[in-house]
């Protein structure tokens, strides 16, 4: 029987890994399954008390997720992303600045800092293509260009137009322009 993802809760899980009782809980407190407990404090307390018991498995964040699939947490009035502030608890701040917590479990709401790196943009995304969970191109939600107007963009910038000119003309910021024709974006056309 898979039981109840808050600690010290032996229920039968119902809904999205918490127990019947902690589910109705999460509805009425906005996503947190405890009356009158934070976010951060649970989050702290299974970081700090439990995280022998988290072992290889992905330990998902039970709250509300962001449209991107990952959990976040207000940490003294800032939000941060859960796994973020997960892998700060258990391993310290970034010790760089610019780093990512970088999952290798592929998962965006897992936040078992066992599944958790610190890691530059670069490794971060890497990971992204050796895993098959790169998007490129129009297959990406968020594509403003299709691939003929990518390859248009490149054939006017060879023949010597101007990146803000080019910009202009399909709506998206020169340094947008300079960075497809760099080929740091859309470099798979």
């Amino acid at each position: 029987m898979k039981t109840c993802n808050i600690p010290d809760c032996d229920k039968k899980h119902s809904q999205h890994g918490l127990c019947i009782k902690h589910t109705s809980y999460a509805k009425i407190h906005n996503g947190n399954p405890f009356r009158r407990q934070r976010q951060q404090e649970w989050l702290e307390i299974i970081i700090r008390d439990h995280i022998d018991e988290l072992g290889d498995e992905c330990y998902e964040w039970p709250y509300k997720l962001k449209g991107n699939g990952y959990g976040s947490v207000s940490v003294d009035g800032k939000l941060w992303p859960a796994h973020r502030y997960a892998l700060t608890l258990y391993a310290g701040p970034a010790p760089a600045e610019g780093l990512h917590a970088a999952h290798s479990c592929n998962n965006p709401p897992c936040i078992n800092p066992n599944h958790l790196r610190w890691a530059t943009v670069a490794e971060n995304m890497a990971d992204r293509i050796v895993n098959n969970t790169n998007v490129p191109g129009v297959k990406n939600g968020q594509a403003k260009l299709t691939e003929a107007e990518v390859i248009k963009i490149r054939h006017l910038l060879n023949k010597g137009e101007s990146q803000l000119k080019v910009g202009k003309q399909f709506g998206i910021s020169q340094s947008q322009i300079g960075r497809i024709h760099l080929r740091e974006t859309w470099a798979h056309i």
